[in-house]
């Protein structure tokens, strides 16, 4: 073709490729340079179909049987027949439309339309057979390969014969396509079910092996009872087809195996397959056929029947291309092949043994060895006297896994000297054999060291004998004669000589030579496969194809059997033909068919229908349905056979064996499975009907045969798991601990409001109870939107409750923020509420999260603008990109979810809207079809399984964190409502709304304060930095000093040197001033402990600190940690009962201190003053016009004047800091560092707590009983207690 012609129609048949890759082929994909050059190859051949035109279609018959060899052109030219005379049933993929338009063109005339459709269908079927055979090479080259490339295509091509001489007539060296080595699979450690799927693609390639042997070789002796008797026929070919039937069965059990795995058990469990058939004595087949086929004497016999002349005229006359060579000298070869694969069913069971995890399997494994171990053994015998050839040269197949033989086959090329051009591994994909030759040429003999490859032949002479020049090195072992292309050449067989072949490539003529009778065979059994396995290949495709077509499978009447229905327009409607269809519509019997189809087992096709099959199907008739299918009559014998009986002959019904192989056994076996994965993954149906749950027991333990009840006791364990865990939820183990805990002011349970909880905490316990209720969300409860219709709280109890807490929260922070009516308690709270955002953010809580907008975007809470506007500008800002974040559409929100990784919460309202308008908007049968047949619309139900399976993939991941029941019982027990219908709620929120903000006005409403400083502060949002692993063993060295101080012993620790009264008192040093604080919020009345000066995330006392001696009592309790907090000084636990608390006395210890052990002296507790209900602090009414940073007011502090010192926080605004008080006596300073420190004790690590007032005094000021001239009384210690779970 000229590349005119080829530009022109490039890029024709582009469209028409990638569909009949992915009809054929749908696991792999055609890159775009694949499917280009595949379009030029079909353009390139149907134009040189052209040259003549043909006029008419006997003219284009006659035309491709003069171009194509057989049997390809008697294949493709039955092929094309079948699909003009059935154009519905056999529809053409390549546009007709296309190739009548080239033929135009062409012939520049009107052209048949006849013809069209024949090259049409020609062209399908060279492309079928094309993509086959890259395919297969594909899969053998790696089992991870998804794409096809156009390198692959040149070399599978290359590796056929046939096709390479239709395609590539006039191919020089330089046109054959390089062979990457790279790509084949380095050999490792694999897995079991890489092991499996390999063991089960080789036993497939083996099968087809035995069917060439049997349908090809076997059926031309078969056919001539008069050359060849049964005893003849039995000597070559032994029991052949028993194994040939042994290996279909154990194809059969290993694909039921791989069809009932899915996503809980993975790997497909085969060790019951081979125990089935070592019980069976299958394996003893392959001990009879070795001891035949190995016998001293089948040789000679073999060669005894061949040499009979007329023999040898009848397989001359064959019409296959070289019968007779591939008879005398390939057969044997063949023959050999089940030794070869009997001993590698040996190995295979004993590295799968090796590799399985399942324990049952293994046990298995362990059985089957026992059983055919004196199988092995008279194997292993008879194959002693075979010669050791590779397992490949007893096979017809290309052995894809040979460019393994790089290193060889360089080495090979290393040691001859001249070549040029390609290297062998470029070109060849396995070295076959070498040896010794006698080349004659003319008068002229010559020795030759030969080396055969898959594609050349390459005549070396050995350098042994040759003399070099003194100065030259010899580096090659041989010298480069003659290289010579296979795909050129053929083999011609000397009968007149028993060791004399010939080579011919064109018209030059290669006579070899061999040393003997036996050497000649195995040259001659190499060159021969080699030239003739492309051709026998397709000559075994084409007889395959014919028995299919000869021999349809006999179903069971239709009044019998409803599922023989042949498929119409009328009861099913495919959307797309591929090599698994996809269901547009059907009735629910054809639907039901199709779910347990015997053609092909469609995974998706299930998943979708066991999710969506309640809205047009109820569990009881959808279990009728399988139980129907599952029950399968045979059909009765057909006219003849029917006579044959009644004349009382004995027959053979083979098509009642390929019924029950091809049809009763994969529908039985995937009911079997569909019934599996509705107990394993939809459950809830047998929960909510027990009646159900007992047909299937009962069904199931009526099954028979031995496979069957294996699938049966699988759903009957099924059954008993779920059946003892019903209400338990999978456990998950995690690689890291869950973050500890979060407390902020208190852990009773009584005084829980979002202020006085750590918004962390909040955030974290709203997440696991809404992710608890979203996993519980079962598919049931959203197909046919059955929450939207009567009946909704039986049918959809989950998703309601869920609903119903997000509505419960979204009132309970609109409620918590209008009814803080004073304006500072209002920003706190609604700063609360915008911190527990940020976290259910972080927590990808996209649900909790919508439910805190839909509060701020609620009536009440959208108005108070002054509110918002004094919010923190860090606050604000989190506020907005929340906001943005959950915009109208939720567009955002999706783009987040779908990019975040799980675990998460997701909205459920966007899969409910997406539903609803799935539901909604395509209708319940298949429109344009008359109604009365209905016909269901399975496309509908395909796109909302589309979305139950989105809700379903973010169900299976857990959150990493730790249940805190009280507070999930507190957010569980929300009751915003309390008594008011939902009317009321609203108009009472709006009226609270607009007392607080009136409506037009400049400023806030103003109302006293009812929270504490304490409980306004804000703990913030960084997590704590502790951890809740325990470590055995603690580096002392590493140890700080504070860490040192808050240390609590787990045993008696070892006393410290005590300091005595009368030991000299050192004098304490003066301490520099401290640095200016920042503004702070003010204390809360009950604050006593000494102000901390705040640092870079780290806390300091004012004071060098003092170690407690080891005789303080066990009243002062035991220390903890002091957390260091990004946000400020620690929050102190209330002490509300203070003054009706009895106030224990404190013994004189002038080096007690309380839990820090150091004692801070210069403090003394502070007046109690009744302005604003606080100790020394005077506070002027709040001002809702300022603004701060932190969103509240700040006044410098005021304090008493009294005679007693006064040690309070310096003003915020004051620059320089207040000296510090004169103290008369100080106490002695003890080492920072004391002699041991014991190991710390993480029990009570959540508990804060504050020093003791009372030591801060020197000693000669201490009290020592509960009354205190002067001043209040001491505020007792606390006692520490363990934190609440």
């Amino acid at each position: 073709m000229d590349s005119s012609n080829e530009t022109r129609f490039s890029g024709t048949f582009i469209s028409s490729i990638t569909k009949i890759q992915q009809a054929r082929h749908g696991s792999l994909s055609l890159s775009q340079e694949a499917v280009q050059y595949l379009d030029h190859l079909l353009i390139r051949l149907l134009v040189s179909l052209l040259q003549p035109f043909p006029k008419n279609l006997q003219e284009a018959q006659e035309q491709l049987s003069r171009k194509f060899p057989e049997p390809l052109s008697s294949g493709a030219i039955e092929d094309a027949k079948l699909k003009m005379r059935d154009k519905s049933r056999k529809k053409v993929h390549i546009s007709v439309d296309k190739v009548h338009h080239i033929l135009k063109d062409l012939a520049q005339s009107s052209a048949d339309k006849q013809v069209s459709l024949f090259f049409a269908a020609l062209l399908e079927y060279m492309l079928f057979d094309i993509l086959k055979l890259t395919a297969n090479y594909v899969e053998n080259i790696s089992m991870t390969r998804k794409e096809i490339s156009e390198q692959d295509v040149k070399i599978a091509m290359y590796a056929d014969k046939v096709l390479v001489n239709i395609f590539q007539g006039d191919e020089n060296e330089e046109d054959i396509p390089l062979i990457p080595v790279a790509t084949f699979d380095e050999k490792g450690e694999t897995s079991y079910a890489t092991l499996v799927r390999a063991l089960l693609a080789e036993e497939q390639r083996y099968l087809r092996d035995l069917h060439l042997i049997i349908k090809i070789f076997k059926k031309a002796f078969t056919d001539n009872p008069n050359l060849f008797t049964e005893a003849d026929i039995d000597i070559i070919f032994g029991n052949i087809e028993d194994i040939a039937e042994m290996s279909t069965k154990l194809i059969v059990m290993l694909e039921e195996a791989a069809e009932m795995t899915d996503e809980s058990n993975p790997v497909p469990l085969i060790g019951n397959c081979f125990e089935e058939l070592a019980e069976e004595c299958s394996f003893e087949l392959y001990s009879d056929y070795a001891q035949n086929i190995t016998k001293e004497t089948w040789d000679s016999q073999f060669r005894a029947i061949l040499r009979q002349t007329a023999v040898n005229s009848v397989l001359k006359a064959e019409k296959a291309e070289g019968f007779r060579d591939m008879v005398t000298y390939v057969l044997p070869h063949l023959l050999v092949a089940p030794i070869y694969h009997g001993l590698n069913y040996f190995d295979q069971i004993q590295v799968l043994q090796r590799t399985t995890s399942d324990e049952e399997d293994k046990d298995c494994f362990c059985q089957t060895v026992s059983a055919i171990s004196p199988i092995k053994l008279v194997i292993e015998g008879r194959a002693a006297s075979l010669p050791k050839n590779r397992p490949s040269e007893a096979s017809l197949r290309i052995s894809w896994k040979g460019g393994v033989q790089a290193e060889k086959m360089k080495r090979i090329e290393n040691s001859i000297e001249g070549w040029v051009g390609k290297t062998i591994t470029q070109m060849c994909n396995e070295f076959i054999y070498e040896g010794d030759l006698v080349r004659i040429s003319g008068k002229r003999s010559s020795e030759r060291r030969v080396f055969l490859f898959d594609s050349l032949m390459v005549c070396c002479k050995s350098n042994q004998g040759r003399r070099p020049m003194p100065s030259v090195t010899m580096t090659h072992e041989f010298r480069l004669k003659e290289k010579i292309l296979l795909r050129r050449t053929s083999i011609q067989d000397d009968e007149q000589s028993g060791q004399q072949f010939i080579v011919c490539e064109g018209e030059t003529r290669h006579l070899f030579v061999a040393h003997s009778e036996d050497e000649k065979r195995t040259w001659m059994s190499h060159l021969v496969r080699l030239q003739y396995r492309s051709v026998y290949d397709h000559r075994l495709d084409q007889l395959i194809r014919k028995e299919a077509q000869s021999q349809p499978l006999r179903l069971p009447s239709e009044d019998k059997y409803r599922f023989a229905v042949p498929d119409t327009t009328e009861n099913i409607i495919i959307d797309d033909e591929k090599s698994i269809p996809s269901i547009k519509g059907g009735t629910v019997l054809k639907l039901v068919e199709r779910l347990t189809y015997h053609e092909y087992y469609d995974s998706s096709f299930t998943k979708t229908f066991l999710t969506t099959f309640r809205s047009f199907c109820k569990p009881q008739l959808l279990l009728d349905f399988l139980i129907e299918r599952f029950n399968i009559p045979e059909p009765p014998p057909s006219e003849e056979q029917q006579a044959a009986i009644d004349r009382g002959e004995i027959i053979t019904r083979d098509d009642l064996k390929r019924f029950r192989n091809e049809f009763a056994q994969p529908i039985q076996l995937r009911v079997m499975n569909v019934l599996r994965q509705w107990l394993e993954y939809h459950w809830y149906d047998f929960e909510a009907d027990q009646t159900l749950l007992k047909r299937v027991e009962k069904f199931v333990s009526s099954v028979h045969g031995k496979n069957m009840q294996k699938w049966a006791r699988t759903m009957q364990k099924i059954i008993m798991k779920k059946n003892d865990s019903e209400d338990e939820m999978p456990t998950f183990s995690f690689a890291q601990d869950p973050p500890p805990v979060e407390w902020h002011l208190t852990h009773d349970k009584e005084k829980y409001t979002i202020m006085t909880l750590h918004p962390i905490e909040i955030a974290r316990q709203l997440t696991l109870l809404e992710f608890a209720m979203y996993r519980k969300v079962q598919p049931s409860e959203l197909v046919g939107t059955v929450w939207t219709k009567a009946g909704k709280e039986a049918n959809s109890p989950n998703l309601l409750k869920m609903i119903h807490s997000s509505t419960t929260v979204s009132r309970w922070l609109s409620k918590s923020i209008v009814e803080a009516k004073n304006f500072e308690e209002r920003t706190s709270v609604m700063s609360r509420a915008v911190e527990i955002m940020q976290v259910l953010k972080q927590l990808n809580n996209f649900n909790g999260l919508l439910e805190f907008v839909a509060a701020f975007n609620s009536s009440a809470i959208h108005r108070l603008h002054h509110t918002k506007q004094h919010l923190p500008e860090r606050l604000l800002k989190a506020l907005r990109e929340c906001m943005d974040l959950c915009d109208p559409r939720l567009t955002r929100t999706l783009e987040k979810l779908r990019s975040c990784d799980p675990p998460c919460v997701p909205f459920v309202g966007t899969f409910l809207t997406n539903i609803l308008k799935t539901e909604e908007g395509n209708p319940h049968l298949l429109p344009n079809y008359p109604e009365k047949l209905e016909l269901i619309n399975f496309a509908k139900r395909r796109m909302v399984a589309s979305i139950l399976f989105d809700i379903q993939q973010y169900q299976n991941q857990p959150y990493n964190l730790i249940p805190v029941p009280e507070i999930q019982e507190f957010l569980t027990g929300l009751s915003p409502l309390k008594g008011f219908t939902e009317k009321q709620f609203n108009d009472y929120l709006f009226a609270c709304s607009q007392e607080i903000e009136p409506r037009h006005a400049e400023r806030a409403a103003r109302f006293p304060r009812t929270l504490n400083d304490k409980e306004m502060k804000s703990p913030g949002t960084v997590p704590s930095k502790r951890s809740t692993k325990t470590s055995l063993y603690r580096d002392e060295s590493k140890i700080s000093l504070l860490d040192r101080r808050n240390s609590v012993p787990d045993e008696e620790p070892v006393p410290a040197p005590a300091v005595t009264p009368e030991a000299p008192v050192t004098p304490v040093k003066k301490e520099p001033p401290p640095p200016p604080r920042p503004p702070r919020q003010p204390m809360a009345h009950d604050l006593v402990s000494a102000p901390p000066v705040m640092g870079q995330n780290v806390f300091s006392f004012d004071h060098v600190p003092r170690l407690h001696p080891p005789e303080t009592p066990a009243i002062f309790g035991r220390a903890t940690s002091i957390e260091e907090d990004d946000n400020g000084p620690p929050p102190l636990p209330p002490r509300d009962d203070y003054w009706n608390q009895p106030q224990p006395s404190f013994p004189p210890a002038e080096l007690e201190f309380f839990h820090n052990q150091a004692d801070l002296f210069m403090h003394h507790p502070m007046h109690p003053y009744s302005q604003g209900g606080m100790y020394g602090y005077n506070f002027p009414e709040p001002d809702p016009s300022s603004e701060i940073e932190s969103g509240f007011n700040s006044q410098e502090f005021t304090f008493p004047t009294s005679g007693q010192q006064h040690i309070g926080y310096p003003s915020p605004f004051n620059s320089t800091p207040p000296p510090p008080a004169i103290v008369e006596r100080a106490p002695p300073v003890p080492p920072r560092d004391p002699p041991v420190v014991p190991p710390r004790d993480d029990t009570y690590s959540s508990t804060r707590y504050v020093p003791d007032p009372m030591r801060f005094a020197s000693s000669s000021n201490r009290v020592t009983s509960n009354s205190h001239s002067g001043g209040p009384p001491p505020i007792p210690r606390r006692q520490p207690s363990a934190p609440s779970v």
